[in-house]
């Protein structure tokens, strides 16, 4: 099997709101970042991991990887003033084998190897794909004023998870125009329609949520043990 897919893990927040750094914290016998990308190492796809991370991290994320003793090589990077840069230096980094890059939040370590397989597989099939979950509350949207302007429909709506895969070639296309015509996204996606590409909303799972605030932590620790217990 090739191992043409290139995995970007996006580790350069600032974990602002959750008053301390959210990566670096244990879950179980991992940290939140080993735990994101341990994952991967169930996809035999996967070449090569380009982790992004803050200067003051470097050392420590560079040792917490080594000890995963993944079964592909890594890198890791320092990130950049925005989320679109840091990615943007990952995914330069890829090495030319891999034809496709995964974009995934570190901050969220339950993402399912199974979902993944399959954001992949709709990856190869359209170019692009984007693991993402049915909203469970109405959405409102506001006016200037805050006062109710719309209120869309949720048959259609979809909240966006990582990872995001893409054609490589592509998203670099929708990156040069991003950066031509000054645009800064906090969503990958957006990189990749600006070139035209196509994303298929594979379907994901709730527990794939982010790690953000503080009343995460014992939600993700009871999903892992619910795990480790079957």
């Amino acid at each position: 099997m090739s191992r043409d897919l290139g995995v970007v893990l996006a580790a350069a927040g600032s974990s602002s709101r959750m008053g301390r750094d959210k990566l670096m914290l244990k879950l179980g016998e991992y940290t939140v970042l080993q735990h994101s990308a341990k994952a991967f190492a169930f996809l035999p796809e996967v070449g090569y991991l380009a982790a992004v991370t803050r200067s003051d991290l470097l050392e420590t994320v560079t040792k917490q990887l080594a000890r995963l003793e993944l079964p592909f090589p890594f890198a890791v990077l320092p990130g950049g003033a925005t989320r679109q840069e840091s990615v943007a230096a990952g995914v330069e980094s890829l090495p030319p084998q891999c034809r496709f890059c995964a974009i995934h939040d570190a901050a969220r370590p339950l993402v399912n190897p199974g979902d993944m397989a399959r954001c992949l597989a709709d990856a190869r099939q359209y170019g692009g794909a984007c693991l993402s979950v049915p909203v469970k509350d109405t959405i409102q949207q506001a006016d200037e004023q805050g006062f109710l302007a719309f209120t869309p429909s949720r048959s259609q709506l979809r909240c966006a998870q990582t990872p995001q895969i893409f054609e490589k070639e592509g998203y670099l296309k929708g990156l040069a125009l991003a950066r031509l015509q000054g645009k800064e996204f906090t969503d990958d996606c957006q990189i990749y329609a600006l070139a035209g590409g196509r994303i298929y909303l594979t379907p994901g799972s709730y527990t794939n949520f982010k790690i953000t605030t503080p009343e995460d932590v014992p939600a993700a620790e009871r999903i892992l043990q619910q795990r480790e217990s079957l």
